[in-house]
């Protein structure tokens, strides 16, 4: 009966290596993410902060008679309609370059 040939175990410096390459890159890998998780927030928090100072000038406006309902929701609606677009706009240019960061971070050749 033959019996199976078991692979070749690298040598144990190798191995050892090989976990540590693993325990940097799941690091610089968390790293990037709570990065990428804190610039999503900030950006969140920046742009509502900046719709409501837009939603008190506009109604500072309406109320002193310099501007109508129609035009201080018109303006209101465009406002929140550029904050929608660059929101949605920031998950790809967090993913732009995700890869090499980490790679970079964890001391890795980027490839």
């Amino acid at each position: 009966m033959a019996t199976a040939k078991q692979p070749e175990k690298p040598p144990a410096a190798q191995q050892s290596e090989r976990v540590m390459q693993l325990i940097r890159e799941a690091t610089a890998l968390q790293v990037e993410m709570l990065g990428a998780a804190a610039r999503v927030w900030s950006e969140m928090v920046e742009h509502v902060a900046n719709y409501n100072r837009e939603l008190t000038n506009e109604l500072m406006r309406f109320s002193s008679g310099d501007t109508d309902a129609s035009a201080a929701v018109d303006k209101l609606v465009d406002t929140g309609r550029e904050s929608v677009e660059k929101l949605m706009d920031i998950p790809a240019e967090i993913a732009e370059g995700f890869k090499k960061r980490v790679r970079k971070r964890a001391g890795r050749p980027i490839e």
